[in-house]
This record gives C-alpha cells, structure tokens and sequence, in this order.
C-alpha cells in the first residue's frame, strides 16, 4: 500500500492502466521487464543496479531482484524503501504525487449529533504488520469516551452515512462497502448480563512431549551404548550408571519441552489472559477484548495432519486454545465466544499458509 494508506483514486488507476498499455503494446521493445509489467499489470517507475520496482493498480510497490533468473515480484515492506521510491517516481511523473499525500482521515457525526466516527489508514497490527486496515473509532461527543476502537480487513474505508441511528455505513474510493452496529451511549457502560460475566477457559498440553523424549532416548541410548562398549572394553562396569543416565537424560528432555497453556476469556475484566508455562518458561499475555471483531475458524498442518483452531481478529490477533482435528470441535465454541463477546463468526475454514499465530 501507499505511504498514504489509501488506494489510488479511479483518475489514477486509470492513468496507470494506459501507462502501461503504451509501454507494453506491441510496437514497445522486447525486455523481460515489459514482460513482468504486461503478465502482472504493474508499472516500473524506478530501479538501480541491483533491483526494479514496479507500481500496482492497487499502489502497492513490489521490487525484483535484476540479477534473478526468474524476475519474481517480491512486495517492497520497508517503508522508508516505499517513499523513497515513490518520491523519486513522483518526481518524473507527478501523476504519482498523491500517493504521497497525508493519510485519509474520515470523519462522521451521527444524526443526533451524539457520535462521532473517525477512519485513518493503520499497519501496525500484531501479525498483520504488512497490510494496511482501516482503524475504526467512535467516541461519545459529549464526554470524549471512546466507545469504539478496532480494526477493519478493508483498507481505505471512511464513513459514508447512517442508514439507521446506530448503523454506519463505510465505503473506500474502490467501491467496497460496510456496515457497523455502533453502540448507544446511554447503555455503552451498562453492566454485561450475568451470564456474559461467566468466563470462558481453554487449556492445552502441548504433544510434543512424545517425539522429543523418543528422540532424546534414542540419542541416549546410543551414547549409552557406546560408552558401554567402551567400559566393556576398559573393563570398567558402569552398565547401570550409564543406563541411569540414558533415562534420566530422555525425561528431563521431556519435561523441559512440555509446556501448558491456558487461556481466560475474563467479560468482567474485559480481557483476554494467556500464560504458558514449562520447567524453563513463563510466558504471560493478555488482550483486551474491545480488540476484537471477529472470530475467525482456520485449517492449518500439523506435522502432515490437518488441524483446526480459532483465532479472534481485530486490533490484534489471538490464537485461541486448544486446537483440534476434529473441525466439528471447534464449531460449537467459535460460535459460543462470538456469541458472548458480540462479534462476527466466520464457520467457514481458512487454510492458513503460514504457521499458526502463537
């Protein structure tokens, strides 16, 4: 995404659409960089020596290594690399100076003038730190509290209208829209029910015990053996005392790679509480739940094994416990936490390309 945090205006795309249809028609020469620009809808608008970077219709900056064989797109994640770039292209072709503009903020008042809803372009989120979202934040006109503070998947969204007196309606300059329930001031502190206030656990053991102490023992074992092959030489019996040792070596492998983990889902305390803990670690973390706006249903690998486990998603990402083979496991508590905390409940799973949030 742009430094500015927001897509390139319909003008713009448009303007990148026909650059790059003049630099890759067919009377433009032969490069391998034309090939990139014409295969992936991109428009290179600087480079040296060592790489290329090439501009999106979405205005995400990708680079390519010039001495690759394979000239693969690779996105740009240095930001300070982004304006940099983006400054030296804007310079050549002032077209590209509003990706460089500040960041969008949108702001709303409700009708009865007793909200007020505030957008800004946000990438620093736990996880996610390559995407940019669009951060939602509604605050009490009257006394400043702030009622609403979270995260949206969609960037460049701003507040578009009411459509009802506690519905908001948001919409980015690419025509994707949203709507958001926002709460009522007047009932915004009122206590939860009693039984939101019934925490929810999650505890886990973690199974890798098993294989660490089969490799420990095997790895034990063999010293063992060989050292008893060599006192059986010397003629020094130690047999037992190096089988002492075999076991004793495998079950403090064990130990020190087992650890448990649980998990409070606090509505009193509005938090989410995480400790972790083993012979060697203590690990405690905690969220807020105002954090949150979505629990979200995964598929990911476990050594080969499909495994399924829930994250909530929002201002930050948390991987909820335990994991499961079983999807039919995690349905019915995906469902009972969104229904407690209020928020969407997506059933569906995502295959997760990447390693399970820890």
């Amino acid at each position: 995404m742009s430094p500015s945090g927001r897509p390139p205006s319909p003008r713009l795309k448009a303007w990148l659409r026909a650059r790059i249809a003049e630099q890759t028609g067919l009377g433009a020469a032969a490069d391998w960089s034309r090939d990139v620009m014409r295969e992936h809808q991109v428009l290179l608008v600087d480079g040296n020596a060592a790489f290329l970077w090439f501009l999106g219709l979405d205005g995400s900056l990708w680079s390519v290594d010039s001495d690759s064989v394979a000239h693969r797109l690779e996105p740009e994640r240095d930001a300070a690399v982004v304006r940099e770039v983006l400054v030296r292209a804007a310079q050549a072709q002032p077209e590209l100076a509003e990706l460089l503009e500040p960041p969008v903020v949108g702001e709303l008042t409700s009708p009865d003038g007793r909200l007020c809803v505030r957008t800004a372009a946000d990438s620093r989120i736990a996880g996610y730190d390559h995407e940019d979202v669009t951060r939602l934040i509604v605050t009490e006109v009257a006394t400043g509290a702030v009622l609403v503070d979270m995260h949206l998947r969609t960037p460049g969204l701003q507040p578009v209208q009411f459509v009802a007196p506690r519905r908001l309606l948001l919409a980015n300059a690419d025509g994707e829209r949203c709507e958001r329930d926002l709460p009522d001031p007047e009932h915004a502190s009122d206590p939860a029910p009693p039984a939101a206030r019934e925490p929810i656990r999650f505890d886990y053991t973690t199974g890798r015990a098993g294989v660490v102490g089969m490799v420990s023992l095997g790895f034990a074992g063999a010293l063992a053996a060989t050292c008893a092959v060599g006192s059986a030489v010397s003629g020094v019996g130690s047999a037992p005392l190096l089988l002492a040792f075999a076991v004793a070596f495998s079950a403090g492998a064990v130990v020190a790679k087992t650890y448990s983990a649980q998990q409070v889902v606090d509505f009193a305390a509005g938090e989410l509480r995480e400790l972790r803990r083993s012979a060697l670690h203590h690990k405690p973390r905690t969220w807020p739940l105002a954090a949150f706006d979505r629990v979200q249903h995964w598929r990911g690998l476990n050594r080969g094994a499909p495994t399924f486990y829930l994250t909530l998603e929002g201002r930050d990402r948390c991987l909820l416990l335990p994991a499961s083979r079983d999807p039919r496991a995690m349905l019915p508590i995906g469902e009972r936490l969104a229904g407690a905390l209020g928020v969407a409940w997506n059933a569906e799973p995502i295959p997760d390309r990447l390693q399970p949030p820890r």
